[in-house]
């Protein structure tokens, strides 16, 4: 008869370790997650573990890792492979550490991609600022992330016009919706001025609204002159 439960009646490393008190043999089976993963044993010593990706020891890093999902335990099935050679005690503390290495690692690089980016972002607030002071005709210039969070604006010397963060997210949506393709430049003229839109590389997107006295041309050269400037 098969053993169920999920993983909030009991954790996963009383789990994957109790077959060894009974010294059962059998297959338990942990759903979590999307995933599944697979631990063998014979007289109540792990001799394998897999995933979709991974097997042996790697497998059973991930799976120490899992703290919600369902778990089955399928009696006197016999184990077909030998992955892991180590004693069960002794696999689960080794498969501890790696994972704790690796969810270290994790962060490291996660910080490292966030101060990456504070880097990137400082770089470009400081040209949009130089640019919106040397052009006396733009009253705002931004920078829109592919997700719609602002990655950088600069405003002129009264200030960010008057719903320009409401237009600033039209034209984003636009910039990642547009039908026919990839959009690299989109020009608006209304009583308020000019909008010039440009998708950058990465899927940034360019936002550089200039006041109703600039003229067209005036506008597209500063614009593209900046858009160089960025990438």
């Amino acid at each position: 008869m098969a053993l169920k439960g999920t993983l909030a009646d009991i954790g996963i490393i009383d789990l994957v370790q109790f077959p060894h008190a009974g010294r059962k043999t059998g297959e338990l089976v942990v759903s979590a997650d999307g995933q599944e993963g697979r631990l063998s044993y014979d007289k109540g010593s792990l001799v394998h573990a897999s995933t979709e990706n991974y097997e042996g020891l790697d497998a059973l890093v991930l799976v120490v890792g899992w703290t919600q999902g369902t778990f089955e335990f399928l009696s006197d099935v016999a184990p077909t492979r030998k992955t892991i050679d180590m004693d069960l005690h002794r696999a689960v503390m080794q498969a501890l550490k790696l994972h704790d290495e690796q969810k270290e690692e994790e962060q490291r690089r996660k910080l490292e991609r966030s101060q990456a980016v504070r880097e990137e972002d400082g770089i470009l607030s400081s040209k949009l600022e130089e640019f919106v002071s040397s052009v006396d005709f733009v009253v705002r210039s931004s920078v829109i992330s592919p997700d719609g969070s602002l990655r950088a604006a600069a405003d002129g010397v009264v200030g960010p016009p008057e719903g320009i963060e409401k237009l600033e997210v039209e034209l984003h949506n636009l910039l990642q919706s547009y039908p026919r393709g990839k959009l690299n430049r989109a020009i608006l003229v209304d009583e308020h001025g000019t909008v010039v839109l440009i998708g950058l590389q990465e899927g940034d997107a360019l936002i550089v609204a200039a006041n109703k006295e600039a003229s067209l041309g005036s506008v597209s050269i500063a614009v593209g002159r900046l858009a160089a400037t960025l990438g």
